[in-house]
């Protein structure tokens, strides 16, 4: 959740495109949990299991109830200039980004048989 949101704040104020924010996603994230791991948790760690269930549950949503205070609860979502090509065929919109990944997908896949039907051992 928190990464949709470092994303989505980086592409909206900074117009970074979502795929390179994903390496900034990663840093922050990484120290969150980390001083959260070190400065909360290693001192509750050694009380009993239930003590340190309850204690990530209500971590859990303070961190969810403080990102809804920051960003709201309003529908987001993060729209750059090649989201929108597509392909339309009946009026249906085949998200041109998505038409690849299937193309790849499926020659991958043809390439593969290709390859086992020629590695058989029969």
């Amino acid at each position: 959740m928190l990464g949709a949101y470092i994303t989505y704040t980086l592409f909206t104020y900074l117009k970074i495109d979502p795929f390179l924010t994903l390496p900034v996603s990663m840093i922050v994230l990484y120290f969150i949990g980390y001083a959260s791991q070190k400065y909360l948790l290693n001192y509750i760690i050694r009380a009993s299991i239930f003590i340190t269930l309850t204690f990530t549950f209500g971590l859990q949503i303070l961190i969810a109830n403080v990102a809804l205070l920051i960003w709201t609860a309003n529908f987001k979502s993060v729209a750059p200039a090649y989201s929108g090509e597509g392909i339309v065929l009946g009026g249906l919109v085949f998200p041109l980004h998505s038409v690849r990944h299937i193309y790849r997908c499926f020659n991958s896949y043809l390439s593969l048989l290709s390859s086992d039907d020629k590695n058989k051992d029969g």
